[in-house]
């Protein structure tokens, strides 16, 4: 069926089809994830992340803004893994991007520094 739609399609139709794909649904939404930086910046974590809250609740987050909120607000591995299945995935319906998991893999070298330093003494 899917394949039947995509050879009788127009090439205008072919060409807005790549561009989806290209671009991603998230993509697609408002980003005001300098403005959640900006707030994190000044220490007003709270509003930072009340403003997050409203915006997944009305499905309008941006994939820029989870990571943003991942990357200051999870202490741990362990929070981020939890933030990515819950949050983007579960409820604003946003797919995690390499950015996503560059950020986890951050964290996870520093836990892994940390822990080899706790080792050594």
């Amino acid at each position: 069926e899917r394949t039947r739609k995509i050879l009788n399609s127009t090439a205008v139709d072919l060409h807005r089809m790549r561009e989806a794909a290209k671009i991603g649904r998230a993509d697609q939404r408002p980003d005001i994830s300098e403005k959640l930086r900006r707030f994190i910046f000044k220490r007003e974590m709270g509003l930072a992340k009340r403003i997050f809250a409203e915006r997944v609740d009305a499905g309008n987050v941006h994939i820029r803004e989870c990571n943003i909120m991942m990357e200051y607000t999870c202490r741990s591995s362990m929070q981020m893994r939890k933030f990515i299945r819950e949050t983007m995935i579960g409820s604003a319906q946003v797919k995690p991007n390499v950015e996503t998991y560059l950020i986890l893999v951050r964290m996870l070298k520093v836990q892994l520094v940390l822990r080899a330093g706790h080792r050594q003494q």
